[in-house]
């Protein structure tokens, strides 16, 4: 199990989402994080985001002994740079 954290946002993930490529782009990931803000506010301009991954183990050995194990669990906090555009939407006008 995936859980990602961001300091300033949410995130979603069903499973552990695909590295990013141009190709997979298109497809879509099953782990999304929606930011709220900018980073410029924090330490270097850039989000904390809280990962923690849990993995649930079993076994089958060779001699055909199997088994599980406990549940294995391993965290870390990287850093994401997040930028934001701001634009403004009109109306548009009637051309004569």
């Amino acid at each position: 199990m995936l859980t990602l954290q961001p300091d300033d946002g949410t995130a979603t993930c069903t499973g552990f989402g695909i590295p990013w490529s141009e190709e997979n782009d298109s497809k879509g990931t099953d782990c999304v994080i929606v930011f709220d803000r900018s980073s410029a506010h924090f330490k270097d301009s850039v989000t904390p985001v809280d990962v923690k991954v849990s993995y649930a183990i079993t076994y089958t050995a060779s001699d055909g002994a199997s088994g599980s194990m406990d549940t294995h669990t391993t965290s870390a906090t990287t850093t994401i740079p997040v930028a934001e555009i701001q634009v403004i939407n009109t109306q548009p006008t009637k051309q004569p």
